[in-house]
């Protein structure tokens, strides 16, 4: 992350899921990395269980390599660099799309709209203005919301919900 920084016009990470051990660590640098770069992330690990592979796909990869395929790292990183768009990657939006809306089920309609406003960036302020409910009503759709999300302030909240549940 801290060489990304120093690097400008990166345009593919390849990203071992276990960068020290084997604690996924590798995902929660794709995340950061997609956060602040535009560029590509291929995930290159042994592991193939289908909840490692979802969390990397959350996380903002753009493919996904078994070690035993290493022969193919130079094909996958070509197809990568050159295509546009494909139809993976409207899956893969669609995906995303969807685990993120997943955190968002246990809401109220009013603690959903509330939600909306934050995701704006507004502040309390603001949304009272634009909802009418008093200070008291948005500190409880506030509270609700934090609770139902297991976080503690807006700033993990949106994180949460567009990681689809990834910190």
């Amino acid at each position: 992350i801290t060489l990304s920084h120093a690097l400008n016009n990166i345009d593919i990470f390849l990203v071992d899921i276990n960068l020290s051990g084997v604690n996924l660590d590798g995902i929660y640098t794709a995340l950061e990395l997609k956060r602040e770069k535009t560029s590509r992330i291929i995930m290159l690990t042994s592991m193939s269980e289908e909840d490692i592979i979802q969390k990397a796909f959350m996380a903002g990869a753009s493919d996904y390599i078994l070690k035993k395929d290493v022969h193919r790292i130079p094909e996958i990183i070509r197809s990568n660099y050159n295509k546009e768009s494909s139809p993976v990657e409207a899956v893969l939006k669609e995906f995303r799309r969807l685990k993120s809306e997943e955190q968002l089920k246990d809401l109220t309609n009013a603690e959903r709209e509330v939600f909306e406003y934050i995701k704006k960036g507004y502040s309390r302020k603001k949304i009272k203005l634009e909802t009418h409910k008093s200070d008291n009503t948005l500190k409880t759709h506030f509270k609700n919301i934090f609770k139902k999300l297991s976080v503690s302030n807006t700033k993990d909240l949106i994180k949460k919900v567009k990681t689809g549940g990834l910190k």
